[in-house]
């Protein structure tokens, strides 16, 4: 099984024999089920997908493996469709069991039990229609039954399973920095040559297309692309999660859609989904993400406001970072 053709790619990405084993065996099983239902690879639909994946959790096969291992392969195949179902799955995938475990930590058991009753906590594959729906009756419960001073900070620490090594690069480069404007100017450039090279190879930016509308747009908005300090405080709006979409929105609803990356609330936006909307609360989840860089570039806690959020009927989302005097 190993000189399957997928196999040069896993390890030239750095993926252990274990690992590369799981893999071909994902794969193959996954290949089986085309062939069994007459589908081709490279004309998969996102509706054909979905049905796959449906497969999966039915039989208890929808673990964080196997959904990484079909991500590579729709990667690795250029199944555009394939790898951004995964990736939309995979991408904060983890945070209501976080979240789960962080009100046990600090409201205690019974309250947490409360939260939750009747809402099992979903799998990696679960559709995230039904993890909107969910996370909009544990905010509701949250705001109703439980004072914001006692959960609100929970969800201002950020919800994801990020290592900070992640932010290395992040932090060597303020280093070696005079100030926070020389490094918010050198992170921009960076940033900008990344969406060029994009842009140029037609690869995608987490899932998304980086076209010329996009890569113009983020060149001209200073708020994405760096960061604008204001009275002490940087301010920061996050990029669309489909930029080239948001782009050319028809409406401000499909705006507010395209915008919202988080797979815990977005699908509320949309009014023919009949979820409600996911509480404006929860983006303080997405401001703990945005100022955890900042916290370990300055090795401290930092405070962040909150100013825009599509949840709260924006076209976009701002938010401004508290920085050390």
């Amino acid at each position: 099984m190993l000189d399957h053709p997928f196999t040069e790619y896993l390890r030239k990405i750095g993926c252990g024999e274990n690992s590369i084993r799981y893999s071909i065996k994902v794969i193959s099983e996954f290949e089986s089920y085309l062939q069994h239902h007459d589908l081709d690879l490279f004309l998969l639909s996102q509706r054909e997908i979905e049905g796959y994946l449906d497969h999966l959790i039915e039989n208890k096969q929808d673990d964080l493996d196997r959904l990484i291992a079909l991500a590579r392969y729709g990667r690795h195949h250029q199944q555009i469709p394939l790898y951004t179902v995964m990736l939309s799955l995979l991408d904060g995938g983890e945070v209501m069991g976080n979240l789960y475990n962080a009100l046990q930590e600090h409201l205690g058991q019974d309250l947490t039990q409360h939260i939750f009753e009747g809402i099992e906590l979903p799998t990696w594959g679960t559709d995230n229609r039904k993890k909107a729906q969910k996370m909009g009756i544990v905010m509701q419960r949250l705001k109703d039954d439980v004072a914001a001073d006692r959960w609100e900070p929970i969800l201002l620490q950020c919800l994801r399973d990020l290592p900070d090594a992640m932010y290395s690069k992040q932090i060597e480069l303020f280093d070696q920095c005079s100030d926070i404007e020389e490094y918010l100017d050198k992170r921009e450039r960076i940033f900008l040559e990344e969406m060029r090279n994009l842009n140029q190879s037609g690869q995608l930016y987490f899932g998304q297309p980086i076209t010329n509308s996009v890569y113009l747009f983020l060149q001209n908005n200073p708020l994405i692309s760096r960061g604008i300090i204001k009275n002490g405080k940087l301010h920061i709006v996050k990029i669309p999660y489909n930029t080239d979409s948001w782009l050319h929105a028809q409406n401000e609803e499909d705006k507010r859609y395209y915008y919202c990356h988080c797979p815990w609330a977005r699908e509320s936006i949309r009014s023919n989904n009949g979820i409600p909307l996911v509480s404006p609360s929860w983006c303080s989840c997405s401001a703990g993400f945005v100022k955890r860089p900042f916290e370990l570039i300055y090795k401290q806690k930092l405070e962040v406001e909150i100013l825009e959020t599509v949840l709260n009927g924006n076209d976009v989302c701002e938010f401004a970072i508290i920085l050390p005097t």
